[in-house]
């Protein structure tokens, strides 16, 4: 039988907020069924540090500056070898396109979750533009889409390709 997949979850920090609840949540749901989990942080701050349990100890950059990021970023992938990198959330993209850049083939396969509407009525015209622009991208640098809901799926398809 295989190893379970290792998977590597980035966050900024555990601040209180949607993407960074779902994805506690999921990195304790894994390590319940038994998957390896590296969890890295920017910063290990945050209201919801409290609610992180479990015994895993996250991987924290402690840096300030999102080139300085990336790169402790980067250097934990080389390091850790995830089978999988997850981003959870359109908000954490651009780490995970920046890291597939500089990793290039040595980049392992990176899944992103999309919970927000991509049409982005919320965005003037142009705005609107250069993020369907970005998310095109995105459908070439990532390796797959986690839609949230159903309704998602077509409009994934139509921007990310």
């Amino acid at each position: 039988m295989a190893d379970p997949p290792h998977i590597l979850l980035f966050l900024k920090s555990f601040a209180t907020g949607g993407v960074e609840r779902t994805a506690l949540r999921m990195v304790h749901e894994w390590r319940a069924m038994g998957l390896p989990v590296t969890l890295w942080l920017a910063q290990d701050s945050g209201t919801m540090r409290g609610e992180f349990r479990g015994g895993l100890m996250p991987v924290v950059a402690h840096k300030d500056g999102m080139l300085a990021r990336i790169s402790h970023l980067s250097r934990t992938i080389r390091d850790v070898r995830p089978d999988v990198i997850y981003c959870a959330g359109n908000t954490y993209a651009i780490y995970a396109a920046a890291v597939r850049v500089r990793l290039g083939r040595q980049c392992p396969p990176i899944a992103i979750k999309i919970s927000n509407d991509l049409e982005r009525h919320d965005m003037n015209a142009g705005v609107r533009w250069g993020y369907h622009r970005w998310m095109g991208l995105q459908g070439r640098l990532f390796d797959h889409f986690v839609a949230m809901s159903d309704a998602l799926r077509p409009e994934i398809e139509r921007y990310a390709g």
